[in-house]
């Protein structure tokens, strides 16, 4: 029987007719053996028996074909589709590292301003400082001076 099938697929179709018959003569109850004759007997006296059984053999090659050329085509797709992910996931990254370097930029310069800012005051009030202590200097040398000529007696300022 599983001759009959093998001589039946490579399109010899009176060896594979006389296996299913010697399988029928051991066993005349086998269905398979009855269809598998049915089988040869139609493709052996069809003119194209040979050429359908080719033809499916090639149909199912195509197919394979087909499939394995749709699965690559899949395969493609998902990877351009997970390059583009990357591709946008890494444009986001950029466009949040050149936000945050400015950021850090202005805050540098925010920063450098207030320092040129609180230096200039620091010497203002330095200034200010300074000049207020020689004030306070003047006043106090104006104030011993009075006090040293009150301190004097009366005699000794009309000596002078």
């Amino acid at each position: 029987m599983l001759r009959g099938r093998v001589l039946g697929q490579q399109g010899r179709f009176t060896p594979a007719a006389e296996s299913f018959r010697q399988a029928l003569a051991a066993e005349p109850a086998n269905e398979d053996a009855r269809a598998g004759l049915a089988a040869v007997e139609g493709l052996a006296r069809g003119p194209f028996g040979g050429i359908r059984l080719r033809i499916r053999g090639w149909l199912m090659i195509v197919l394979a074909l087909a499939v394995l050329g749709g699965s690559a085509w899949l395969a493609e797709a998902s990877w351009r589709a997970s390059n583009r992910k990357v591709a946008d996931s890494n444009a986001a990254l950029e466009n949040k590292i050149n936000t945050a370097e400015a950021v850090q930029h202005t805050n540098t310069e925010t920063l450098a301003a207030r320092i040129a800012r609180l230096e200039a005051e620091q010497r203002d009030l330095t200034r200010t400082s300074d000049k207020a202590n020689s004030q306070i200097k003047l006043q106090l040398k104006r104030v011993q001076s009075q006090l040293s000529s009150l301190q004097t007696p009366p005699a000794a300022q009309t000596q002078k």
